[in-house]
């Protein structure tokens, strides 16, 4: 919505609606809204089983009997990242020790040697540093375009970032931020969304890692990283 009462959303008007439904119902309710349709994927393979107990093929037994598992597993991992967050734990699978919850990204893949996580045209991280002025360096390498020309803008709980704390790199967006007393903040992100030759996903930034620190601890990664490479 701020992309398009900053004008930018006008310009691309099927996107903007189509991230307003990507995100109204996590905006409003979270993870309510995935966890309801899970229990209800799992009553509903149940539902088929029992009724297939009677009166079903073997062959339809076993198709819905891996279908009602794959609902259990789907649910009963849902509940477990529901759990981990309301205890403040990290879930795993984050993109560095500093990100304490992800939304908005695809399954981790690799290409022209990097892995990396393609995120949607819009993502949120839960960052967490130290109170008070950080740098936030996001790896992302320029496999769309070059990094300065794709066009993304940045949010720090819900406030755009101004864009002379960001330094854009030929493989990485360098972020000055103030982090508020608890240390925790939302970092967001939009940008043009892209359409893969035969992928229907919508991608927005690809991204390795995320490095959350002082300049001096984020510069002595950066030179790790590089000797490492």
């Amino acid at each position: 919505m701020r992309d398009s009462l900053a004008g930018r959303g006008w310009k691309r008007p099927d996107e903007m609606l189509r991230a307003f439904l990507r995100w109204v119902a996590p905006a409003l309710f979270g993870g309510l809204g995935t966890r309801a349709a899970a229990r209800l994927g799992v009553i509903r393979a149940r539902t088929v089983l029992t009724a297939l107990e009677r009166i079903g093929s073997s062959e339809a037994i076993g198709r819905w009997m891996k279908r009602y598992i794959a609902a259990l597993i789907r649910l009963q991992r849902l509940d477990c990242i529901s759990h981990l967050y309301r205890q403040g734990r990290p879930a795993a699978g984050l993109m560095g020790k500093h990100v304490l919850a992800q939304i908005g990204f695809h399954a981790e893949e690799s290409s022209a040697g990097h892995t990396f996580r393609w995120s949607e045209p819009q993502a949120a991280l839960r960052i967490e540093g130290p109170p008070g002025r950080n740098i936030v360096r996001i790896r992302s390498p320029a496999l769309r375009a070059p990094l300065d020309a794709i066009g993304v803008h940045f949010y720090l709980d819900g406030a755009p970032v101004d864009p002379a704390a960001i330094v854009i790199g030929c493989d990485s967006y360098t972020l000055s931020l103030d982090l508020p007393p608890s240390g925790i903040a939302t970092l967001a992100w939009s940008c043009p969304v892209l359409r893969g030759v035969g992928d229907s996903r919508p991608l927005g930034l690809s991204i390795v890692a995320i490095d959350v620190g002082g300049e001096a601890e984020i510069a002595g990664r950066a030179a790790l990283l590089a000797e490492q490479e």
